[in-house]
């Protein structure tokens, strides 16, 4: 479970020059632990289903202190056998460690740099390859899991639940009680 950043991308030369996240919404990126897996890429892109993203996206109206994503946290249920069960802590997005402009520089910096070094994959020549697109989807990180997420993997049936939710709107009960109802309000972000 992880947020999603809608960006507008700017380029000089063949670098990347700004980086302006326009929307946020919840993503979620299934990694399968392949032993000997090389790659990150490998343990990301390993079937059918395995990545999604959120209809609902949220306008940001700056991204910085202040703006709207300062009141937003993200969650993570899986329903299984009718249970609903916490998968990923409940975690403000002020929580990430990198966020606003110092997620921003870091992204750039990334992007531009980054080589093929061990499990790492060039991304320069990734974004040379897409022809420089003027919009690139970013994940920023999951959340730390909770015991059961730890100790229990996805299965046949699981139902997963990331949701992005107004946290001065809807209490953690209130969103786990949507869940568990399956009625959704229109102010968050599910997939």
């Amino acid at each position: 479970p992880e947020v999603g950043l809608l960006c507008d991308v700017s380029y000089e030369g063949e670098k990347i020059a700004t980086l302006k996240p326009t929307h946020f919404m919840a993503y979620n990126d299934c990694s399968i632990r392949v032993e000997g897996a090389k790659k990150i890429s490998h343990k990301k892109n390993w079937g059918e289903n395995t990545k999604g993203v959120s209809a609902q996206a949220i306008m940001i109206d700056k991204f910085c202190e202040g703006g709207v994503m300062d009141g937003y946290s993200l969650s993570s249920f899986i329903k299984r056998n009718n249970e609903v069960i916490q998968y990923g802590e409940n975690s403000t997005l002020l929580g990430y460690s990198y966020f606003y402009e110092k997620l921003q520089k870091w992204m750039i910096d990334k992007l531009n740099t980054q080589k093929d070094v061990g499990p790492l994959e060039d991304l320069k020549s990734l974004i040379t390859k897409a022809k420089q697109p003027s919009k690139l989807l970013i994940s920023i990180g999951a959340t730390r899991y909770t015991e059961f997420g730890e100790k229990h993997y996805l299965q046949k049936r699981d139902i997963l639940y990331v949701i992005v939710y107004p946290h001065e709107k809807f209490t953690h009960d209130e969103v786990t009680m949507m869940i568990e109802e399956e009625r959704f309000s229109t102010d968050l972000s599910l997939l």
